[in-house]
């Protein structure tokens, strides 16, 4: 099966305040490639349900595999990466004001690093078991919009 994407750009103000985009990139057939993420200026939060992937982040050596959800913070180098087997991933891209509003920590200290986001907030786990148990990329986009408003909304920003 060719790559699938798909994207949402959101359209009510508050939310397109903060999300840039929601994203879903599959590739179901095996495959075993290596590739290079460009920064973007973002951050995302990235649910992976993909076969293991390593990535070596710029001016390092050490080889790592992604978490099953992980927040890559605002980059200014890329990222390596080796895929082999299956790709499926669901990211929300935010603006870097975002990150603090939804977990009370500055973007800089997410910035050029990957980190395991369900030590950031444990409640990542079961958004991302509904996000899996979807098929319909219009629904995992409502049920990230719902996880987002209601952080939003928890934190005291509306």
């Amino acid at each position: 099966m060719p790559e699938i994407v798909d994207v949402y750009i959101p359209n009510s103000k508050l939310d397109s305040i903060y999300i840039h985009s929601i994203w879903r990139m599959q590739h179901t057939d095996s495959r075993n490639i290596q590739g290079v993420i460009m920064p973007s200026g973002d951050a995302d939060i990235i649910f992976n349900f993909s076969d293991p992937i390593k990535y070596t982040l710029e001016n390092t050596s050490n080889k790592a595999v992604l978490p099953s959800v992980f927040l890559s913070g605002v980059r200014f180098s890329p990222i390596r990466n080796e895929i082999v087997g299956k790709e499926y991933l669901i990211g929300i891209q935010f603006n870097s004001l975002a990150l603090k509003i939804m977990f009370g920590y500055s973007a800089k200290e997410f910035t050029n690093k990957i980190f395991d986001a369900q030590l950031i907030d444990s409640s990542l786990s079961e958004l991302a078991e509904k996000l899996y148990d979807q098929k319909e990329f219009k629904i995992q986009t409502e049920i990230l919009i719902s996880w987002f408003r209601k952080k939003v909304q928890t934190n005291g920003c509306q």
